[in-house]
């Protein structure tokens, strides 16, 4: 399973955004920056400009072409 999580700043800045281990930078479809890993995704750091954390954050979940596949998502903040 593909994980990835991504991020849109409140004020609309580009984040700057710091993937931890076994996450590697990517960005959304929409352009958010994010973070994706097989099974895990984690985005270390992130600044919004300014030290600013104000942030709306999406995650996303699949698997290459058609599966179904049983799977358990668990995040922390």
């Amino acid at each position: 399973m593909r994980t990835c999580v991504y991020l849109e700043c409140a004020n609309r800045s580009n984040a700057d955004v710091s993937c931890a281990d076994g996450s590697q930078a990517n960005d959304s479809p929409e352009g958010r920056p994010g973070c994706c890993g097989e099974q895990t995704a984690a985005i270390n750091d992130y600044d919004c400009g300014f030290g600013s954390k104000d942030a709306d954050i999406w995650i996303s979940v699949g698997v290459d072409g058609e599966a179904c596949v049983d799977y358990a998502l668990e995040y922390e903040f």
